[in-house]
């Protein structure tokens, strides 16, 4: 007599960033949990999104009327601060234009710069991100102290001259005389500058990435300069954003480019790794053809792990901190890697 045993594995349970997904894609769960569901999308920035998402989705039940009435007022309160976002960029622009200076915008920016009003854009911004030649940095530093413009302390990089904030702002001004470096150096400028389109803002004048430079840029920005690969924490406003601009018809992207420019296993990588979350979380590729990889595949899993357990992923991030201190210390280096005086 045989005995024969068959297990079934237990289904498992969505967790809150797995309902925001289904949410984001149009597909709202019956019982979704809204207070953590709201809680990871405000904390992402994407509100806006998840309030668009909803209003759009063909079945509108399983919410009550009271998740749509918050999320109206978080989108209705970022239209109003992105409208003065998008005064203080045209202010600033006519002013730089004055002296003959056409600044470039990037990020956040961008996006507003390029809508028909600016409650088309769901994207929260937390800066204006603009560029101008290094030979005119400190220049254009003193006209934003004209405008009253107050340079935040601690805020210079090595591509960037400073933050400036002022008092009646609802943003900062991130003035950058260059990419930071982790852009710089895989989109050199002479391979981006033919891709820099200008544009009119009200009497102002400006210039605006295309499509698939904006793409690369946010691509690299999160995922290299924000270190989203070797952290591992997710930014999902800037996988929201690439999203956007992957699917909108009206501007294609020029994926030959994109594919040149990430040729190397370490972009490549962040190709991935974007790939696959826009997979899970959005239900759809978004970048045509892109590799699958054992590498990619494990750190997908990790960045799951601390999207869903925020604390136990920073204790990690914490403890990978650590130990590069540690080792820095070790070969005679300073905490940032440089050599000990």
């Amino acid at each position: 007599m045989s005995l024969r045993m068959s297990f079934t594995a237990p289904a498992r349970q969505e967790t809150p960033l797995d309902q925001l997904g289904r949410c984001l894609r149009g597909d709202p769960p019956a019982d979704a949990d809204w207070l953590a569901v709201i809680s990871i999308a405000n904390i992402h920035f994407a509100g806006p999104w998840l309030y668009r998402s909803l209003k759009a989705a063909p079945r509108t039940d399983g919410f009550d009327q009271e998740v749509l009435d918050y999320l109206e007022e978080i989108d209705d309160a970022n239209n109003e601060r992105n409208r003065r976002l998008l005064s203080q960029l045209a202010e600033i622009t006519a002013r730089l234009n004055a002296e003959g200076i056409v600044p470039r915008v990037f990020k956040g920016a961008a996006v507003l710069a390029r809508q028909a009003r600016p409650g088309d854009s769901p994207r929260m911004l937390s800066d204006l991100d603009l560029m101008v030649d290094e030979s005119r940095g400190a220049e254009v530093s003193a006209l934003l102290g004209d405008l009253g413009y107050e340079l935040i302390e601690g805020s210079i990089w090595e591509h960037s001259v400073g933050s400036f904030f002022r008092d009646d702002s609802v943003g900062a001004v991130d003035l950058h005389t260059r990419m930071p470096a982790n852009i710089e150096r895989w989109v050199p400028p002479g391979t981006r500058s033919a891709r820099w389109q200008t544009v009119r803002l009200g009497d102002a004048e400006l210039a605006l990435p295309d499509a698939s430079l904006h793409f690369v840029i946010n691509l690299l920005h999160d995922m290299l300069h924000d270190r989203g690969v070797i952290s591992g924490f997710l930014e999902l406003r800037y996988l929201l954003e690439l999203a956007d601009l992957a699917g909108n018809p009206a501007a294609p992207l020029d994926w030959e480019w994109i594919r040149d420019i990430c040729r190397t296993p370490r972009l490549r990588l962040c190709c991935e790794l974007q790939d696959r979350m826009s997979r899970h979380l959005l239900g759809k590729s978004l970048i045509p053809g892109c590799e699958m990889t054992l590498q990619g595949a494990i750190l997908h899993r990790r960045r799951l792990f601390k999207a869903r357990h925020d604390r136990l992923g920073r204790w990690e991030w914490e403890a990978i901190l650590g130990a590069k201190r540690l080792g820095r210390r070790l070969r005679g280096q300073d905490p940032h890697g440089n050599p000990a005086s």
